[in-house]
Formats: C-alpha cells, structure tokens, sequence
C-alpha cells in the first residue's frame, strides 16, 4: 500500500473520524484506504485479463473513454484522471494515434495545447469492449442486491466528492491538520 494511503489510513483513525473499531482494525483489511486501493488493484487485473484478447488493452479503454464521455481533453487531463505518469500516457497516445483510434489536434487559439480526439475507428474499439467490462463488473456485484448495488454506487460517490472537496482546500484549512496539531500540543 502506498504510503499516501497509510497516511489517511492512521489520520482517520487518530482523529476520530473512525472507519474502523480498534487500532488492529486499522493496521488491517478494515482500512477504507486500503480496501479501495485493493478492489482497484483485483478490478484492474480482472478487467485487463477479460480484455487481453480484445482490440484495447484496460489502459487504452480508460483513456479513450476518459476522452469519449468528456472527462479529459488533453494528456495531462488523462494523466491527472486515470493516475498514470506523463510519460506513460505519450506511450499509449503515441501506440492509439498510429492505430487511428485517435488524433491528437493543436489548439486553433493556444498552439502550445493539444487536444485528443477519438476517432470513429477508437469510438467502436471502446464500444466493443463495454460488454465485456460490464460482465465481469456484473459477475463481481452478483454478491449484492439491487438495492445494495445502488447504496454502494451513492456512498462511493459520495466519498469521491467529499474527497475532492477536500483536495480542493488549502492545507492551513483543513479539519485533519488543524486537529493533527491540537494532538500534538
């Protein structure tokens, strides 16, 4: 686990802010952190097996729907997005580009800029993938109900706004470091 996600782990924990009972409990599988950064790690390899004999890899399906449904227009947007380096995201633009899934266009205003367009060839790779995607992601929720299924998608929503909310703040701002520094007087 990385260390960002110690960090929030034990914040949460020491401040009050309990996602878990006990400090074993947080030293364990019980830590939000941890439990999200390890359905993201079994996610990505059960979504990349099922595509490993499609047109796309996971990666090139992420971004290619990042630029699709408008989430991202340019490289960094991918990087920031989907958490990939600058240079990874060249690589698999570069290998997409020669594949004409998509076209990379300067910007008519700020030349220094480059949009992603997806081509039609890049729009029909990803349609061909969702199917796949959604089975294995409907294999997985098999273990909920409809209705648990639907709780789950609102809380983790929740969670990702309150999260970005957060990150949205300046530091000197923020109920974690303030109470960080009361425990410390």
């Amino acid at each position: 686990m990385g260390v960002a996600l110690m960090a929030v782990d034990r914040m949460a924990y020491g401040i009050g802010a309990r996602m878990t009972t006990n400090d074993d409990d947080c030293r364990s599988m019980r830590a939000a952190g941890r439990l999200i950064r390890r359905l993201d790690r079994r996610m990505t390899a059960n979504l990349t097996r099922c595509l490993a004999d499609a047109e796309l890899s996971f990666t090139q399906f992420v971004m290619l729907s990042l630029i699709d449904d408008g989430s991202a227009c340019t490289p960094g947007e991918i990087a920031r997005e989907a958490g990939m380096t600058s240079g990874a995201v060249t690589r698999q633009l570069d290998v997409l580009e020669r594949r004409k899934l998509l076209r990379r266009e300067r910007d008519a205003f700020d030349r220094r800029r480059v949009d992603l367009v997806i081509t039609a060839e890049g729009d029909s790779a990803v349609q061909a993938a969702v199917p796949w995607i959604a089975a294995v992601w409907a294999k997985v929720l098999t273990a909920f109900t409809t209705e648990e299924t639907e709780q789950l998608l609102d809380l983790l929503l929740r969670l990702n706004n309150a999260a970005e909310t957060f990150g949205n703040r300046p530091l000197s701002e923020s109920p974690l470091i303030s109470d960080r520094d009361a425990v410390r007087r």
